[in-house]
């Protein structure tokens, strides 16, 4: 494995030789190495690459030729830069359905895929006009707040701002939930729990740049991009049960039907 930093003295690191002679530029060369050990399996999701500095003194290159080969990596998924560990291996993104009303949870696992997911804040609020809205009810009213990380594969990738009236789930508690399992949906537990029937939601999604505390939590730099996600989802008498907010490093594949007999083929 020639790409995998393993605290090697940079001194010792063995040269590569490039094809300079030909009409390829070093750089593109060089990504394409790291991608062929990316999709050989001998780099794995986690593993730290190679410092700039030695891949620098492996190819015999300019830092600059060693950036780009990295930025080109970075941008296709195959590399992460961490604030914490350098640039890693990136896990493969994990795709979501968006047709009907399916829960995080029961995607993640349906695309056999370890989930944790780790509660950090638990409270009841009121008077957040913005919350109220969403879920149509007075300013006044109580609603259950949950400040929560989603990990895949044990890699953080969604924070999630959680709201739901405190009226319509009694006894509502951090302790219901499990840490793992189908036991993390909150779609689950309060079908199950509280007998809602939950049949459709209202999704708002846009680009955004993560901001320090996020990324902090999500373990990338500042400035990420991310993907925000509002959703509200309804009961079958249209009645708003939950609203969250959330950041999320996946991505969403989004299916369209252009009628029922289409849905089934």
């Amino acid at each position: 494995m020639r790409f995998k930093d393993t605290n090697q003295d940079i001194n010792n690191i063995a040269k590569i030789e490039l094809n300079r002679d030909m009409p390829i530029p070093l750089y593109y060369q060089i990504s394409q190495m790291i991608r062929q050990e990316i999709n050989s399996g001998d780099l794995k999701p986690g593993d730290k690459i190679l410092t700039e500095e030695k891949l620098q003194q492996q190819f015999d290159v300019s830092r600059a030729t060693v950036r780009k080969a990295i930025s080109d990596l970075v941008y296709d998924g195959l590399l992460e830069k961490r604030a914490s560990k350098g640039t890693i291996v990136a896990t493969p993104k994990v795709e979501e359905s968006m047709y009907g009303v399916v829960s995080f949870t029961a995607s993640t696992l349906q695309n056999n895929k370890s989930l944790r997911t780790e509660i950090i804040d638990f409270k009841i609020v009121s008077n957040i006009f913005e919350i109220a809205e969403k879920l149509e009810i007075p300013e006044s009213e109580t609603v259950y707040y949950i400040k929560r990380i989603r990990y895949i594969d044990d890699h953080p990738v969604t924070i999630e701002d959680w709201y739901a009236p405190t009226r319509l789930l009694p006894d509502f508690n951090p302790d219901l939930f499990t840490s793992e399992g189908e036991g993390q949906s909150s779609y689950s537990l309060i079908q199950k729990k509280y007998k809602y029937n939950l049949v459709s939601i209202h999704d708002i999604m846009s680009a955004v740049l993560l901001d320090p505390e996020e990324s902090k939590l999500l373990d990338c730099r500042k400035g990420t991009p991310a993907l925000l996600r509002q959703r509200v989802t309804y009961d079958e008498n249209r009645v708003p049960i939950v609203y969250s907010s959330g950041r999320y490093l996946i991505k969403i594949s989004l299916d369209f039907y252009a009628d029922q007999k289409e849905k089934d083929r």
